[in-house]
């Protein structure tokens, strides 16, 4: 059965798995794999460590018994700022993640205290897309749309529409909110197409149902669908999907 690529999820454990470990882009894996990812780095924590720390934290909150925790180092703070759980973040300090029981402790060695503790999310942040076509070719933004269901989660299209222009040459990618660079460069590399600045002159995406876009894609003539998948990953059949109202092409 083919497997669906996923698309940025924002959880504590998932952010501790891009930021704090690896320090680079990461791609679309799903939350098991992330978990064993890190359950198995060699390099997040020795045994000791994990003792001694685990050792100093019950005297301050009550831990699962049934699990050993990852532990990981925060080594770039400015790379947490966005995320709530990070605020109070100092380079140094040490993430705790119980993955059966669903929490996370903001541990400070330096002084001995938490910082802060949370139950950690499994629920995935849907990226909010609208795709506007910026060519005279009929039907894009509805078999992009069709690509996006059949091989990527995380990702909902709230809208398609026709761009003010049709004669964009390359698909453009542009993050609308400066909150998503990382699914912006991949979704960029995916459809062969460019990160951009929202294009001069042209319309601004509306919400729809309440929902306001985090990214805005506009189709220009060089798009031939999704490129770059993973092999196990190729498009099949999926069920039609209906115009948007708004939509001409």
């Amino acid at each position: 059965m083919k497997k669906k690529i996923e698309l940025g999820f924002f959880s504590i454990l998932s952010i501790v798995v891009i930021f704090i470990l690896a320090g680079t882009a990461y791609f679309f894996y799903n939350r098991y794999t992330k978990t064993q990812a890190i359950l198995q780095n060699p390099t997040i924590a020795t045994k000791e460590e994990i003792k001694d720390i685990t050792t100093k934290l019950k005297k301050f909150v009550d831990l699962p018994t049934d699990e050993e925790p990852t532990i990981a180092t925060v080594l770039d703070k400015s790379k947490l700022k966005d995320q709530p759980f990070f605020k109070r973040a100092e380079n140094g300090d040490k993430v705790i993640i119980y993955a059966k029981a669903l929490k996370a402790i903001l541990y400070r060695p330096s002084t001995n205290r938490v910082v802060d503790f949370s139950v950690i999310s499994m629920t995935p942040q849907m990226l909010k897309v609208t795709l506007y076509n910026g060519t005279d070719r009929k039907g894009l933004t509805e078999e992009l749309q069709k690509e996006f269901e059949a091989n990527i989660t995380g990702v909902t299209v709230i809208d398609r529409e026709n761009a003010k222009e049709n004669n964009y040459d390359k698909t453009q990618v542009i993050d609308l909110t400066g909150k998503w660079k990382t699914e912006t460069e991949q979704l960029a590399n995916l459809l062969n197409g460019q990160v951009a600045e929202f294009p001069q002159g042209e319309k601004k995406p509306e919400p729809v149902n309440n929902q306001t876009p985090d990214i805005l894609i506009i189709l220009g003539k060089n798009y031939k669908g999704l490129v770059n998948l993973p092999t196990n990953s190729a498009p099949t059949p999926q069920e039609e999907v209906s115009p948007s109202p708004t939509e001409t092409e």
